[in-house]
């Protein structure tokens, strides 16, 4: 039996029986699928309820109660693709207006079923012919584009008039008022096809990827051959995909204006970034990190390195899905999404841009709005003197596991506003700078004293006497520093990594079970197994570059005789003298208080130098080899300048194990950072001593 004999009943109680949907129009939509009979029941349903003299409102609730019965996530689109060959897709959308839709009922469903308002206005406001096919076809064009939302082609035109200004006045002459008659697709393609043109007379099209250029270059042909064989959506789809392109250039080139404060033409020089990916596979590597070395340049190393950071995590709540996935799983260069500005930066990039300058983070993404910096999300700050990797296979390797961060499932997102991110992400800058003088002139002072203190004792003490009185009174003193400087941050004293982890990801609102279940396993570790991954670690720690000197028995033996870090002891229940945090942005700080030396080999070795000069030596450790000059005896012993070092071979290391762990807990969408807080060891607190000594 044939589509146009078959009939069908769409609704049993009221006995409404309507012809079926011919079966060469179920075929476009359904190909060799099953045909879902609920989708051909509710388009016709539909037909039924919106033709002439039935109130819009009765109508709206008909169609509304019907829907939520049959139609679902899984038909959604059949539904729509067959009201568009059916041609009442407008009909159906002017439903959702605001006088119709009075409590946003009908459009809070279509987008529970993944139908976004913007593709609403789409299908509800545009007109011209054959109009549903073609809007439908330019939708999924826009997003094969570069382009990051459904690109609005009466906003295209005024954007025109706006770039203007950045004196592209070929452009300028393309429209003169852009809201008469653009809303026909005829002149749409037309306005696109003139501003094309006048573009690539200004790009350099050999920095293009190649099939960006061949769909430039053919577009307008296929464009119009689609139409000429009356296939609306194929002619859509074209016009959508050199809509997106030219849509993400138009913003780019205007983002790029206002960031770096220069004209139109200044800004076409990076437009090739527009369309380039970080990854290897899809760009010419050595060119992508040119042009991206060249923007990094024109903004200025001072205002990367200034801006506030964040946790990568935090990208979630501030940008959908789709931005994210082209950011990360395209690698793309340089992303405009509305008036923000996303613009990756890799460590090979920034090196070429400012040679001899170490970036703070192995990856970063630079947030702008309107051309002004406000935040960088980061992975965690780099490890100082670890080995940088330069092969382009490894910021692939990042990239992938950052797209696997944020398409994790069962995620929940913390709501938070760029600008309520940037607030919380300066205030820990500024926290940051108060813990450097604050805290640091309040260990100083504690050192002193609690050194002074034990002395008197006349008593042989060592450093680990003089540090647990200082742990002991700075964890007293801390909190009354850090509520003055910074009232109501979050911090913890003196507490086992396992406390600080669990605490911050409860806090945090935004850790799946899979979180919490990696870190548990992650604390859970040996200190050693952990290490024996971390390359960089142990390369700042010392360790032989050696198959048999980084076996995790060889950690092992290493943590125990230097730190005293048994075999047994797990991530967790490593102690943190402080960590300040702000869950919300997943930015935090470990504070370590450590000092150097070892009281009976710091005598030994200035006994020694005394000797060799023959005098009382003053103390000043930095001056060791003019003293020596001096006495005629030319410069220190390599014996003596190496005993300073190993005695000045301070917990600067044990602190990189605590920030590595805190790392592997948390996950690479918390941004870590340490602050080593130095107190004077015994070589300086002598000095001062014999100072006051002198003085009195």
């Amino acid at each position: 039996m044939n589509g146009k004999s078959r009939m069908v009943v769409i609704d049993p109680d009221n006995r409404y029986i309507v012809p079926a949907i011919p079966d060469e129009t179920l075929s476009q939509v359904f190909g060799q699928r099953t045909i879902d009979p609920r989708a051909e029941m509710a388009v016709l349903y539909v037909e039924f309820w919106i033709v002439d003299g039935f109130s819009l409102r009765i109508s709206h609730d008909r169609i509304l109660t019907f829907l939520k019965k049959h139609i679902d996530a899984s038909n959604i689109r059949d539904f729509i693709s067959l009201l568009a060959k059916r041609g009442y897709t407008e009909r159906f959308f002017d439903l959702t207006r605001s006088t119709v839709d009075r409590n946003g009922e009908l459009r809070s469903y279509l987008n529970s079923l993944g139908v976004e308002n913007i593709e609403i206005s789409y299908y509800r406001d545009w007109d011209g012919s054959e109009t549903a096919g073609l809007l439908a076809g330019c939708v999924v064009g826009i997003g094969e584009s570069f382009a990051t939302i459904v690109v609005d082609i009466i906003e295209m035109g005024k954007l025109l008039l706006k770039l203007a200004q950045y004196q592209m006045r070929t452009i300028k002459k393309l429209v003169t008022d852009p809201d008469a008659g653009l809303t026909d697709i005829h002149n749409q393609a037309e306005m696109i096809g003139k501003l094309l043109d006048s573009l690539v007379e200004q790009l350099d099209i050999s920095r293009l990827p190649s099939e960006v250029v061949n769909t430039w270059r053919e577009w307008n042909v296929e464009f119009e051959k689609h139409l000429e064989n009356h296939e609306p959506f194929d002619a859509g789809r074209h016009l959508g995909r050199i809509a997106g392109d030219l849509w993400q250039l138009l913003t780019g080139i205007r983002a790029l204006g206002k960031l770096l404060q220069a004209t139109g033409k200044k800004a076409m020089e990076h437009a090739p970034l527009m369309f380039r990916s970080l990854r290897s596979t899809a760009a010419k590597s050595q060119e992508v990190i040119a042009d991206m070395a060249k923007l990094l340049l024109s903004i200025g190393r001072n205002v990367i390195d200034e801006i506030p950071t964040v946790g990568l995590d935090v990208l979630r709540t501030m940008f959908p899905p789709e931005v994210l996935r082209k950011l990360f799983k395209e690698g793309r260069a340089f992303l405009v999404h509305n008036n923000i500005t996303l613009m990756p930066i890799i460590d090979r990039c920034y090196q070429h841009a400012f040679p001899g300058n170490i970036m703070p983070s192995r990856f970063m993404v630079g947030v702008f709005e309107e051309g002004k910096p406000m935040l960088m999300a980061s992975m965690s700050e780099r490890i100082v003197g670890a080995t940088r990797e330069e092969a382009m296979a490894a910021i692939d390797e990042m990239l992938d596991r950052i797209d696997e961060l944020f398409k994790e499932p069962g995620r929940r997102s913390l709501k938070l506003s760029l600008k309520e991110a940037t607030v919380n992400a300066e205030a820990i800058k500024l926290l940051k700078q108060r813990i450097d003088t604050s805290l640091q002139n309040l260990l100083q002072k504690i050192t002193y004293e609690s050194f002074t203190e034990l002395r008197r004792s006349k008593q042989k003490f060592y450093p680990k006497d003089l540090g647990l009185l200082i742990h002991k009174r700075m964890a007293h003193l801390v909190p009354v520093v850090i509520s003055q400087v910074a009232p109501g941050a979050w911090f913890r004293t003196e507490k086992k990594l396992s406390t600080i982890v669990e605490e911050l990801l409860n806090l945090s609102n935004s850790a799946s079970p899979g979180d919490l279940a990696r870190a548990k396993e992650s604390l859970n570790k040996s200190v050693a197994s952990l290490l024996a991954k971390r390359d960089d670690v142990l390369d700042v720690l010392g360790l032989e570059k050696t198959a048999a000197a980084r076996t995790e028995k060889s950690i092992t033996k290493f943590l125990k005789e230097h730190f005293g870090i048994k075999g047994s002891t797990t991530v967790g229940d490593l102690q943190s003298d402080l960590t300040i945090a702000d869950p919300k942005i997943k930015h935090v700080i470990n504070v370590d208080f450590t000092s150097s030396t070892n009281s009976d080999q710091f005598e030994k070795l200035w006994k020694k130098v005394n000797e060799d000069l023959g005098k009382k030596f003053n103390g000043n450790w930095s001056k060791l080899d003019e003293e020596y000059a001096k006495a005629g005896k030319g410069k220190a012993p390599e014996e003596v300048k190496l005993a300073l070092d190993k005695l000045t071979w301070h917990a600067v290391r044990e602190t990189v194990i605590r920030k590595a762990a805190l790392e592997e807990a948390l996950g690479i969408g918390w941004q870590v950072s340490s602050r080593e807080m130095l107190y004077d060891g015994f070589a300086r607190l002598f000095k001062k001593e014999a100072d006051a000594i002198s003085a009195n």
